[in-house]
């Protein structure tokens, strides 16, 4: 039922024990505490920070089988039968639909409307969570919207998007709103740290690189990304001293054919660049991705001025727009980067 879930959504866990999402979650435990759930919810934010966690852990909440009858608390038990079928992806009041292919297609909201008029078989709610609901096509967005509109009692209906532009403004008008924030990487550290038994230093690097997601630091091929990470730096101990470097830098990067390797690069430059600047203005702490490298940060940071630096910053930005955005040719572009980033070079407007 909840297919790609990491060890953040897989633990048995329940209000209390997501991380990072305090306002979502009190708003939540509020309005059931206080009997004022909404019939419909929009968990928005980015992906891999506890969005879906939080519906299956309301989902559990609403049909727990030692809750009171009539006035629930804002936790589950999370061991009673219904909670542990709920976690199973087996209860039968809990349904999840997902994309068939790159969209939520009007069959499967067609299927939700059909279960959702009869009533719960066993809980106190009919729970229903729509995952990627941006992607609904405009069919099944209009087809739900009927439902919004007049939705049948106790149904409960969760829609997890990234963003809310992509939906249509009268979906989003009829649920209640809840915006997901990224995690602070210091979460994300202590998860890498306490279940992959990475080294302080290395979880504290990858959970930058994470911006804010959990899931996307699980992706990652940890040992290959923290080899890029010694080869950027590598590479960049050569500004200013070998052209002939950066151009074999260059070409090794462009023969990369899904761009991913490329891409990868282009983000631990961004994080160097944007620990410099930090540097610049004094912070020499926990908030820098490279914090493990503080004597190279200290000789890098000589090197640039602010407005160089800032320079430098928006050159690889616009690097990575005309490469992974717009197709820009790899080789030509990163030509052009790695020349601008030597110190004493003004990036100017980088890539058109």
């Amino acid at each position: 039922m909840f297919p790609g879930s990491t060890w953040f959504f897989m633990n048995n866990m329940g209000f209390a024990q997501i991380r990072g999402q305090e306002k979502a979650i009190g708003f939540l435990k509020r309005m059931i505490t206080h009997g004022r759930m909404s019939h419909a919810y929009l968990f928005y934010g980015p992906d891999g920070v506890g969005k879906k966690t939080t519906a299956e852990v309301l989902a559990q909440t609403v049909n727990c089988l030692r809750q009171e009858e009539d006035k629930l608390t804002a936790e589950a038990c999370l061991e009673c039968s219904a909670c542990r079928r709920i976690k199973k992806q087996i209860h039968p009041d809990v349904k999840l639909y997902e994309p068939d292919g790159n969209f939520v297609k009007i069959e499967a909201i067609r299927t939700m409307q059909h279960e959702i008029s009869y009533k719960p078989f066993e809980g106190r709610y009919k729970v229903f969570i729509i995952d990627q609901a941006d992607k609904m096509t405009t069919a099944a967005a209009n087809c739900l919207l009927k439902t919004l509109e007049e939705p049948p009692a106790h149904s409960l209906i969760i829609l997890i998007s990234a963003g809310i532009h992509n939906l249509l403004p009268t979906v989003v008008s009829r649920c209640q709103r809840l915006e997901f924030s990224p995690l602070p990487a210091s979460i994300i550290e202590d998860v890498l740290a306490e279940s992959c038994g990475l080294a302080s230093a290395d979880a504290h690097s990858l959970a930058f690189f994470a911006e804010g997601s959990l899931s996307a630091a699980y992706s990652f091929d940890q040992k290959v990304l923290l080899k890029e990470r010694e080869a950027v730096l590598a590479n960049l101990e050569k500004l200013g001293r070998s052209k002939e470097a950066f151009l074999t830098w260059a070409a090794s990067l462009a023969k990369d054919k899904d761009k991913t390797k490329l891409e990868r690069h282009l983000k631990w430059l961004l994080l160097w660049f944007r620990d410099l600047l930090l540097w610049q203005y004094g912070v020499t702490g926990k908030e820098l991705a490279y914090q493990d490298q503080r004597e190279r940060l200290a000789g890098g940071a000589g090197l640039y001025s602010i407005a160089e630096l800032q320079e430098k910053i928006s050159a690889i930005y616009q690097s990575h727009e005309a490469i992974i955005r717009r197709n820009a040719n790899p080789r030509l572009a990163l030509d052009v980067l790695f020349m601008q980033l030597m110190p004493g070079r003004q990036s100017g407007a980088g890539m058109k």
